[in-house]
This record gives C-alpha cells, sequence and structure tokens, in this order.
C-alpha cells in the first residue's frame, strides 16, 4: 500500500469510527457480539461482523470492501430477520464499506 492510499484508508476509518450512525455501536457501555453465530430455522448459520445491543435498539452490522451490491442488501436482511425471529426490537441495519468510506443504513 502506497502512502496516499495509507493515507486515505486512515482517513475513511477516522470518519467512520466518527460518524454519527457509528460511533454509538462504539461507546464502551454498548453491549456487543462479534462474528457471532445465527442459526436459521434449517439449522443454516450466517455470522454478522457486529451486534450491538442498546436498550432501546439493535444493530447490525457488516463491513465490507469495494462496491455496494445487492447481495449485500440480501444477506443483511437475512441477519435483521434472524434477530427479529429471536425477539429482538427494533432491528436497525448497517453497511460499511471501508475503503471508501461510505454507511449504508438499511
Amino acid at each position: 500500500m502506497q502512502e496516499t492510499d495509507a493515507r486515505e484508508f486512515k482517513d475513511n476509518l477516522h470518519a467512520l469510527l466518527n460518524d454519527p450512525l457509528l460511533a454509538p455501536c462504539f461507546s464502551p457501555k454498548a453491549k456487543i457480539k462479534r462474528e457471532s453465530e445465527l442459526f436459521d430455522s434449517k439449522g443454516n448459520m450466517v455470522r454478522p461482523d457486529r451486534v450491538v445491543f442498546f436498550p432501546d435498539r439493535t444493530v447490525v452490522t457488516d463491513y465490507k470492501t469495494g462496491e455496494p451490491a445487492e447481495s449485500h442488501r440480501l444477506q443483511m436482511a437475512i441477519y435483521s430477520g434472524l434477530l427479529a425471529q429471536m425477539g429482538y426490537t427494533q432491528v436497525q441495519s448497517m453497511l460499511v464499506y471501508i475503503d471508501s468510506g461510505q454507511i449504508i443504513a438499511l
């Protein structure tokens, strides 16, 4: 990685961590599960990157590189649906594209 690429990546990461949508998910008070396995009714396993439990909502986040894709949205719908089936209310989803610094709230 060249110096300018490294600087851009670092700037994107800094902006992401300070974004009002994502910053609460890194609060020391938040209850966080990383790479936790979720199973559907057929026994299929999925593993979201991060699930954050707040008193009033649950936020599931997946980190990606490259361009946004419909398959990413479908993946998040599966995660959110499973969490809702487990009884979590107000499930929110976010796709975070690290290399572009983009957050897509679904």
